[in-house]
């Protein structure tokens, strides 16, 4: 469990930790929905009863907080970005996102995990580059059905047109409220797009 300030906590929180000592980067993924949620510079305050005995408390985000996302939904469940969990530390129904789990490719991570009614498989490896530029990239096998994908959640942020995508048969929409997203038609093959 891991917050950052008042913003809702992350309960299946994954670290993902760039470079070392004082240019340590660190993306935090939920695994319960596969949604990027941050990417800040400095590391976890760990807080909270197996940590330091203290009940009640979170473990925190410490640091420059370079980009953040709400935590809605990663991928959109037949269209609609409606959130089906009464309450938000519940898992997500298998066929809205399953978490299959890491592989370790070098230094790299790559997250399985398989999405929509008719389980579309897709790899994806966050990686923060040399000149500092974080990247998300996907291998998706096949599209078996429309899949939406959230860039990023944040009614603050301005995007460009496709400031955040490289792969030109996607455009990044936007719902009007600072949800970005990319549309993957149903039958696409061999995806490979950051």
């Amino acid at each position: 469990v891991v917050s950052y300030k008042d913003d809702p906590v992350i309960l299946r929180g994954h670290a993902i930790e760039f470079n070392q000592g004082k240019n340590k980067v660190t993306a935090y993924y939920d695994s319960g929905s596969m949604n990027f949620r941050y990417l800040s510079k400095g590391r976890i305050s760990f807080k909270g009863t197996p940590w330091d005995g203290a009940h009640g408390g979170n473990s925190i985000i410490e640091g420059d907080m370079y980009l953040s996302s709400s935590p809605s939904l990663a991928w959109a469940y037949k269209g609609s970005w409606q959130d089906p969990r009464e309450k938000d530390f519940a898992p997500l129904p298998k066929n809205y996102v399953h978490y299959k789990g890491y592989y370790l490719h070098g230094d790299s991570l790559v997250y399985s995990y398989t999405v929509g009614d008719k389980v579309s498989s897709v790899f994806e490896m966050p990686e923060l580059n040399n000149e500092g530029v974080f990247t998300r990239h996907f291998s998706i096998a096949e599209s078996k059905e429309e899949l939406l994908l959230k860039v990023i959640d944040n009614k603050d942020l301005k995007l460009g047109k496709n400031h955040f995508i490289k792969a030109s048969e996607f455009k990044i929409e936007n719902n009007g409220q600072g949800l970005h997203f990319i549309r993957i038609p149903a039958g696409s093959k061999d995806l490979h797009f950051s």
